[in-house]
């Protein structure tokens, strides 16, 4: 795929610059010359660069999000494996968690059954679209490209066919004026034809210009349709990737949420099965396996977790109710007595001793027998309380030790008489309720107990562990806080007010039972400022100089500044001419003298580096008044400083550079004015300081900016935020605080005084038959029982293990694809790009210059047209005026000085006409106007003349004598014949035609020659 060349874009924004400050304000005048040209740039076009573009950056990004998302469907995928392993159809946090991970990659989490893609799969198809994006940018650049190239060609078409028309219809007017001042037929009909030829050859240029101007506007609007089109491709490319994005960031962050609950789940399953029956069989096997002869207490436990946890559940199908052990000096008498209830509901009791293997790696299981005479009872015994202590020895308490032990507390007598013994300390637990102040986001929860409402109780559970638990009545109060906020407003009054409403609507809307506390207002002023900048944009051009001058001065510096002086002049004049200003320029020459020849001037080599600092000007037409040209005839240039100095003062006001003013154009009672266009850019958004607004604004006129101006202005507006607690107050009574639990805490048994006898015991006979119930390490049931439970425990490790790495790897797949949106976004920002909007705005001018151009090129032609056939009348009436006429005698009457006739053999009569003198101020003499340079409106700038010569004017021959003395013979022939430039005028003539101008003075040719056809001197 074609890649983007950055210096075609950079060519591109920097005509955009220079053709939008240039072309927006220019006006319709300007481009009547050649089209407008851009300098040269700094930068090597035979290099391009290899900075990645924006495009390929948010390729690299996807291209990392791609392969952080295939990782973390790896660890997906072997979570799955695993948790595959673990899950069962109970409904549990645990099963619930293992399904919404199942779900991921299949696109089914959130019920959203109808997206079915990965995030990977998103991933990608953000890729594919970001090449989509990237041909879509190279083909806008090529379409602006083509575009701008389309523009200049149609600008310069219709300059090029104005000039020429305009060109054309000065030269009509000339021929045409050459034949109406022609001396014979002649000279008129060849003076006409040549008009007749300019108009075809006009006519000719204006069609071939109109062809080519229509073929290079078509290709203009089919690139700005194609640049449309690339640019909607761009924009749909990059919407479409941001979408895919952001399902891929969603769908990662399900993963990453679901794979962390699972790691939690897991972790609580792994240590749920931490406290598993079985495990903690397997891990008193480990403890017993150290020491087999000292550990009796151990072996103990162990055998009551193998009867309680398995043997009853397993081999006798019921639940263990009650299990009491004891133990006697002769372990041939020990017994547990384990009482259990059948999955019917009866309850059956069994009696149950261990031994160890011969080789003391197990316990053997048996039942104990019962022997009515086991034990003989030598003496009688008193009264008294038995029982068996926390470490498993016999305690006997007698009636008075008995009192003593509950006053005491190590024995504790429950309500329906049992005696208990406590057994040591005990292990306290807390019921849950949690006294002290808890906060949650924005409620905060006090809970207290009611002092003197605190209670005990004792109990046994079915363990037979005692149990004391302790009550008191507890007291909860709720505080959420909460905010109120407004801003806007124009005072700090208006936004006190609007608080203190808010607060009474607050409170007003509360529930009952619930009031309003520790209420907060705070009103703050708010002053924003916004940044506006005045500039001209410029360009720069540096001139590297290596001159040999053969020159005679007094010293090398002389020799520098010269040419320096030239080289700026040389280089100020040619951009001038291609509408370029000179704004400054910077750097030095150095002269090196390399040869001292004396008479024929020393040689020196200049060198050095010229910088030029430019701006593309434009012009504006001003209009003034026929009583402003009037004034200037006794005033000089007031007028003209006058505008000049209006029109600058707006210039400069815009932010823009004055020049001069010139071309006046007495006709069009306008004058050109040269200036280079203020541009002005005004921040987005607004700043916190004066200082911060300003300072954007200067960043934001850019770099080529010169003549920066920077104002502000600012807005102070008030808010306001309050906050209160809704407060609620509950108790609840007799509330459990904490469990004290003794294990094994068996009541003591009442043994009354006997006499010597016989009594029966449960002794080991089963276990000397061999009538074995459980062999610990032998029975294959028991070692799958404990080795299951050894495997889930493992296994949920293992899971939690996995669902750590596939949230770590969903988290990081998360910040790659976060990076990739950012990339996104920066493109999506940059989408309608400024600088090209620009460069299209431009040229949208430069082609509506253009048509400005053409219609008045066409114009100009109907102009033409229009002449010609006036013309014709102008060019009958020159021919008839200048074919000769039969005179009374026969002869023909010629054309020429005053008050003589010439005819083929005759001679004609002339009469001598007298004027009557006439009193007029204006008979003096009037100077005959110059050809050399005219000031404003065409006024001679010499001292003490009065130049009548402007647009339009013919001279008038300098008179001796007064008009008041002047005799002219035959004064209807000398009219007749006499060009109007010799004729004596009057005063009052002279008078309109210096005011007027050439409206002046065509006004008195009508006058002359309706006055001559009254008289009937005007026959030929």
């Amino acid at each position: 795929m074609r890649k983007n060349v950055l210096k075609n874009k950079q060519v591109i924004r920097a005509m955009a610059i220079g053709i939008s400050a240039v072309m927006a304000t220019s006006p319709l005048t300007a481009m009547a010359a050649e089209p407008d040209t851009l300098p040269a740039s700094d930068r090597n076009d035979g290099t391009t660069t290899e900075q990645p573009t924006a495009v390929e950056e948010a390729q690299a990004a996807a291209s990392s999000a791609a392969s952080a998302s295939e990782t973390t469907d790896t660890a997906i995928e072997e979570v799955k494996e695993i948790a595959a392993e673990v899950k069962t159809e109970e409904e549990n946090d645990l099963n619930t968690a293992i399904t919404e991970v199942e779900k991921i990659v299949t696109g089914e989490q959130d019920g959203e059954e109808s997206d079915t893609t990965s995030a990977t799969e998103d991933i990608q198809a953000v890729e594919e679209e970001l090449n989509d994006a990237e041909q879509a940018a190279a083909d806008a650049t090529e379409a602006l490209e083509e575009a701008n190239t389309a523009a200049e060609e149609t600008a310069a078409i219709a300059a090029g066919v104005v000039s020429a028309e305009n060109q054309a219809n000065e030269q009509i007017d000339a021929q045409l004026s050459q034949m109406k001042e022609a001396d014979t037929v002649e000279e008129a009909q060849s003076a006409y034809a040549a008009a007749q030829q300019t108009a075809a050859n006009a006519q000719q240029a204006y069609d071939e210009a109109k062809k080519d101007y229509d073929e290079k506007k078509a290709s203009y609007e089919q690139a700005v349709a194609d640049l449309a089109a690339a640019q909607s491709e761009y924009e749909e490319a990059i919407n479409n990737a941001e979408a895919d994005a952001e399902a891929a960031a969603e769908k990662l962050a399900a993963a990453e949420e679901a794979a962390a609950v699972l790691k939690e789940e897991a972790n609580k399953a792994a240590e749920e099965m931490a406290n598993n029956a079985a495990i903690q069989i397997a891990q008193m096997e480990a403890e017993r396996a150290t020491d087999n002869y000292a550990q009796w207490r151990k072996l103990d436990v162990l055998f009551e977790a193998i009867i309680k946890e398995y043997y009853v559940p397993t081999h006798l199908n019921g639940e263990v109710t009650s299990y009491v052990r004891t133990l006697e000096a002769n372990d041939e008498y020990n017994v547990f007595t384990v009482t259990y209830k059948t999955e019917d509901g009866e309850e059956k009791t069994v009696y149950l001793n261990y031994k160890l293997t011969s080789n003391h790696d197990g316990l053997v299981i048996f039942e104990k027998n019962w022997d009515e005479n086991a034990v003989l009872v030598k003496d009688a015994e008193a009264e008294k309380y038995v029982g068996v202590d926390a470490d498993g020895n016999a305690i006997s308490y007698s009636a008075a030790e008995l009192e003593q032990a509950v006053a005491d507390g190590t024995v504790v007598k429950l309500e329906d008489g049992t005696y208990v013994a406590t057994n040591g300390e005990g292990t306290t637990v807390s019921a849950g309720v949690k006294l002290g102040t808890t906060t949650d986001g924005n409620t905060t929860i006090v809970t207290e107990a009611v002092d003197g409402t605190e209670e005990e109780s004792y109990a046994l559970d079915q363990d037979g562990n005692l149990v004391k638990t302790v009550t008191q009545d507890v007291t909860t109060i709720t505080y959420t806080s909460n905010s109120l906020s407004g801003e806007g407003y124009d005072s700090e009054e208006a936004a006190k007010a609007a608080a203190e409403e808010a607060i009474a609507d607050a409170e007003d809307a509360l529930a009952e039972g619930t009031e309003m506390t520790d209420v907060e207002m705070n009103i703050a002023e708010t002053t924003e400022y916004t940044g506006t900048a005045t500039y001209v944009s410029t360009f720069t051009k540096t001139i590297d100089v290596n001159e040999d001058k053969t020159l005679t001065y007094k010293s090398a510096s002389e020799v520098a500044s010269d040419v320096k002086e030239d080289v700026i002049d040389d280089n100020t004049d040619d951009l001038w001419r291609q509408g370029y200003y000179v704004l400054k320029n910077e750097g030095e020459l150095t002269a090196e003298k390399t040869e001292d020849r004396k008479v024929l001037g020393d040689d020196y080599e200049v060198t050095g580096q010229i910088t030029l600092t430019y701006a593309k000007y434009t012009t504006e037409k001003v209009s003034y008044t026929i009583w402003d040209d009037f004034k200037d005839l006794f005033t000089g240039n007031a007028t003209k400083e006058k505008i000049e100095a209006a029109f600058k003062q707006k210039i400069e006001a815009e932010g823009g550079i004055f020049i001069k003013l010139e071309e006046i154009d007495w006709n069009a009672k306008t004058a050109t004015c040269y200036y280079v266009p203020g541009q002005k850019v005004t921040t987005t958004g607004t700043y916190a300081t004066e200082e911060e607004a300003k300072a954007a604004a200067e960043e934001a006129v850019g770099a080529n900016a010169y003549n920066v101006n920077v104002s502000t202005t600012s807005e102070t507006t008030y808010s306001y935020t309050a906050s209160y607690n809704e407060k609620t107050e509950t108790t609840e009574e007799d509330v459990v605080m904490s469990t004290t639990t003794w294990e094994a805490a068996d009541a003591l048994d009442y043994v009354a005084a006997t006499e010597a006898k016989y009594e029966g015991k449960w002794v080991n006979d089963n276990y000397r038959a061999g009538n074995i119930e459980l062999n610990e390490y032998e029975d294959e049931a028991f070692r799958k029982y404990i080795e299951d439970a050894q495997a889930k425990k493992a296994a949920y490790e293992e899971l939690a293990q996995k669902a750590a790495a596939a949230e770590k790897a969903a988290k990081d797949a998360g910040a790659e694809v976060e990076a990739l949106q950012q990339k996104i976004d920066e493109l999506k920002d940059n989408m309608n790009s400024v600088t090209d909007a620009a460069t299209l705005s431009a040229l949208k001018i430069q082609m509506e210059n253009a048509e400005e151009n053409r219609k008045e090129a066409e114009k100009t032609l109907d102009d033409i047209k229009k002449k010609l056939e006036e013309a014709e009348a102008d060019y009958n009436e020159v021919v008839k005026k200048l074919t000769p006429s039969e005179t009374p005698s026969g002869g023909a009457t010629e054309a020429g000085g005053a008050g003589t006739t010439t005819a083929t053999g005759n001679t004609s009569v002339v009469r001598t006409v007298t004027i009557e003198e006439e009193e007029a101020p204006l008979a003096a003499t009037v100077t005959q106007a110059r050809t050399g340079r005219t000031g404003l409106y065409g006024a001679a700038e010499s001292e003490g003349e009065e130049n009548l010569q402007g647009i339009g004017y013919h001279t008038i021959e300098e008179e001796e004598a007064p008009l008041a003395s002047t005799v002219i013979e035959d004064e209807e022939t000398a009219l007749a014949a006499k060009p109007i430039g010799e004729e004596k005028i009057s005063w009052w003539w002279l008078l309109i035609i210096a005011v007027l101008g050439a409206t002046g003075y065509e006004a008195y040719k009508k006058y002359r020659k309706n006055k001559m056809a009254k008289e009937g001197n005007i026959e030929s």
